[in-house]
């Protein structure tokens, strides 16, 4: 991770920054979260962190990672990055922090779907350890089929 972003729990007032990179990154058929659903997240006992720049005076938002916490599961739900900020290790981070956050919160398994065409995100979570599952066919709602992948964390890993 770059000494230029701290990864930390989003707060309310990052929301029209999260809206923001929510609609820059995400088409309707990938199933925008709405302002409403991101107000939701940052009230519940999920997992909503966001990559705050510290080499801006407005501390802006490089991207966020939101991850829905089940019993004894962690599902990666949406990950995504400001244009000016990739390749810059800002999902890397993100995803870091949702790994520890998942040791922490002593689940076994994360998973997540991605798009079978998003070949650079499928590179990022085998990076981590994620392997694919399953293809699950029209998965988005313009029919694109999805990838669905899993990292299993071993006791000895919590």
């Amino acid at each position: 991770m770059s000494a230029d972003f701290v990864i930390e729990p989003a707060q309310l007032t990052d929301l029209e920054a999260l809206l923001k990179i929510e609609n820059d990154n995400f088409s309707v058929f990938d199933s925008r979260l709405s302002r409403r659903a991101f107000r939701y997240h940052l009230k519940s006992h999920n997992l909503l962190l966001v990559a705050r720049c510290c080499a801006t005076e407005r501390h802006e938002l490089a991207g966020y990672l939101l991850a829905l916490l089940y019993r004894k599961s962690l599902r990666l739900y949406s990950l995504a990055v400001q244009s000016a900020y990739r390749q810059h290790g800002v999902a890397s981070a993100l995803l870091q922090q949702s790994l520890l956050a998942a040791r922490v919160a002593q689940v076994s398994r994360l998973t997540l779907e991605v798009r079978v065409s998003n070949q650079a995100a499928q590179r990022l979570y085998a990076k981590q350890g994620f392997q694919p599952r399953k293809q699950i066919p029209g998965y988005y709602l313009d029919g694109t089929d999805a990838l669905r992948m899993e990292l299993l964390l071993n006791s000895d890993q919590l």
